[in-house]
């Protein structure tokens, strides 16, 4: 026996048929009278991998059941029930209660069931992937400046995006860039597509690369060598996936004459 309290009251009693006021509970240890499920915030599912938690890392579904004392059952036997056909078609529950996709679906409904007792419906939205974020191989150019040239002499940074832990790459994912630190030569940078469009970010393309142009604005009086610093951030579902934010350096460099 697991004494672990949780001072379930009547009105936290999850049972199967439909119960209506407070009725005597049974004071058996090895009655089940409830179940629950830990929280589950901002989870999603991985198509051909885990269930994902906050912070996109695996993250287990942990049921457990109560009797009427409030204490634990362990060893209860837990079934998990998968709603809606897609649902059932696309998704298997492991022993270990860690819920795995097998092809893409929109999200995924799923209960479990304890003796008479049952959880409420879980919902999880599902992911293609979850990409990890890393520094390109190389930096295309150091950023020339040259305060008395308007012309662009643009560097160039890259991220590169994988899919999980494979070398698969990953595309379509958004980079947001921000300035951390600026080479006191320069006024300013900014940011731009490859077609010279000024851009907050870009978009990592098939070969899972992200490309940022970068345009350096210097001061009247800039001389000498230095580096500005970028980071590179990605979200999915509103978290930083892994690898972000990342700082990418660039060399700040005065045109050769």
């Amino acid at each position: 026996m697991t004494r672990t309290r949780h001072g379930i009251g009547c009105a936290a009693v999850v049972l199967a048929a439909a119960i209506t006021g407070c009725t005597e509970v049974s004071t058996d240890p090895e009655v089940i009278v409830a179940i629950g499920a830990d929280s589950l915030p901002a989870t999603s599912i991985v198509v051909g991998d885990t269930l994902r938690g906050p912070t996109l890392a695996p993250w287990p579904v942990r049921v457990r059941v109560f009797n009427g004392a409030g204490d634990t059952i362990p060893g209860a036997a837990i079934t998990p029930i998968l709603l809606d056909t897609a649902t059932r078609a696309a998704i298997t529950v492991t022993p270990a209660r860690l819920v795995i996709a097998q092809r893409a679906i929109a999200s995924a409904r799923l209960l479990f069931v304890a003796g008479p007792v049952q959880t409420g419906v879980l919902q999880f939205e599902a992911i293609d992937s979850v990409p990890v974020l890393a520094r390109a191989d190389a930096i295309a150019d150091s950023l020339f400046y040259d305060a008395a040239d308007t012309t662009f002499r643009i560097g160039e940074l890259r991220a590169r995006l994988t899919r999980g832990a494979s070398t698969q790459p990953a595309g379509g994912f958004h980079l947001a860039v921000t300035t951390v630190r600026l080479a006191p030569q320069l006024d300013s940078i900014a940011f731009y597509s490859a077609s010279g469009r000024r851009v907050v970010g870009a978009t990592s393309g098939p070969d899972g690369l992200a490309r940022i142009r970068v345009r350096a604005f210097a001061r009247p009086d800039a001389r000498g060598d230095d580096s500005v610093v970028v980071q590179a951030r990605l979200l999915a579902r509103g978290r930083d996936v892994p690898g972000s934010p990342l700082r990418l350096v660039l060399r700040v460099r005065g045109v050769p004459r």
